[in-house]
């Protein structure tokens, strides 16, 4: 085992393989922005992991004590906040899936290994961890907050009716305690949801006009305001797995080949590993994975058929398509709204959930795209 003096403003990334050159490689890589601990055996990142708080876990699928997947499926149980991540070699996509289903790993690198899109990976993946930590911290100060402010409610409630007012007013704060933890996760929430789109200008305001319409639908479903508020988040988040896809997958000219369309499948499934480091996020979690299902079964991840699949995520799939069909892209200009509209009624009951289409076009939802 590795290790080199830590410094508390570094974050801490774990090497687990029993290939040298490749701790060498990885470690001369990522050595200059982390502090960067390197393990052959899974036991003795099992000792780090004991002895630090690491933020993210690199780990080779195949190692001879353990495999990977079992290795960082113990992580995901005893270190959930720990971002894991995969190496291996050459796999399909549906072992890829698999294992990032088992050991809720949030991203895979392939061998042979690209410096720049390691280096992009643990950065991204780091982001996440520190804000995991910051997210933790802020209802960890809220708990304590609503705690001392009960404590002091049942204390002033012993007293005389002149204290009421002071009560009322303990209350308030808690009150604007919570709108100011709710207003910062929405913060952060549209800041991730630009860094996505950061990714590819193409899709720039994406994210904002698909949460624009989910919450025109959810106002005509008549959904709770507490159940608007998961689906704007949802809708912000919902390409939240393409950080993970190569920035050249998506904004490539031409034809996709079967291993880079693979490669963008995942991403619902990246997102929801993602969004799990985070308890906030979890009430979305469903939503994001299944946003690509489609209506008659035939989608993906797991190919859920009709209203199996999560009403919110069948809302975000109509929005998505239609505002994807209507924007630009490097290989095609957006379509004219009339087109795309058929396109959303040939797909009805294929596709698409009919009654969220009927809805969309109904109401003249769509008109928001081409609104001055």
């Amino acid at each position: 085992m590795e290790k080199k003096p830590q410094s508390e403003q570094c974050p801490i990334v774990l090497l687990v393989d029993d290939d040298q050159e490749v701790l060498d490689l990885l470690s001369t890589i990522l050595d200059t922005d982390f502090h960067v601990v390197a393990c052959r055996r899974g036991r003795d990142g099992l000792q780090v992991m004991e002895d630090h708080r690491v933020a993210v876990v690199l780990a080779d699928q195949r190692m001879p004590d353990i495999r990977g997947t079992d290795f960082l499926s113990q992580l995901a149980d005893r270190f959930p906040d720990t971002v894991r991540i995969l190496i291996s070699g050459q796999s399909t996509s549906e072992d890829l899936i698999n294992a990032i289903n088992q050991s809720k790993v949030a991203q895979f690198i392939q061998k042979p290994f690209d410096a720049a899109r390691i280096r992009k990976v643990v950065h991204d993946a780091v982001v996440t961890y520190q804000m995991a930590e910051q997210s933790k911290h802020l209802m960890e100060e809220l708990s304590l907050s609503v705690r001392t402010m009960q404590q002091r409610h049942n204390e002033l409630s012993k007293f005389n009716s002149h204290l009421e007012g002071e009560i009322a007013s303990q209350s308030r704060r808690i009150i604007q305690a919570y709108e100011q933890l709710r207003q910062a996760n929405l913060e952060m929430v549209k800041a991730l949801a630009e860094a996505i789109e950061a990714k590819d200008p193409y899709t720039k305001g994406h994210c904002s006009r698909v949460c624009a319409y989910t919450i025109e639908i959810a106002d005509a479903l008549k959904i709770s305001s507490d159940q608007k508020v998961v689906l704007e988040y949802a809708s912000l988040l919902h390409d939240v797995g393409k950080i993970g896809v190569q920035t050249g997958v998506l904004g490539k000219v031409g034809q996709l080949t079967d291993e880079e369309y693979a490669e963008i499948k995942l991403h619902p499934v990246i997102g929801e590993n993602i969004l799990r480091n985070v308890r906030f996020f979890h009430p979305i979690l469903p939503i994001v994975r299944h946003h690509h299902e489609r209506f008659d079964g035939k989608g993906y991840p797991d190919g859920l058929l009709g209203e199996d699949i999560p009403l919110f995520s069948r809302i975000i799939a109509v929005v998505d398509a239609f505002d994807a069909m209507t924007s630009d892209r490097p290989y095609r200009n957006g379509l004219p709204m009339a087109d795309a509209l058929n396109r959303l009624m040939a797909e009805r009951a294929a596709q698409f959930d009919p009654d969220v289409v009927d809805i969309f076009i109904d109401r003249g939802i769509f008109n928001m795209r081409f609104a001055a």
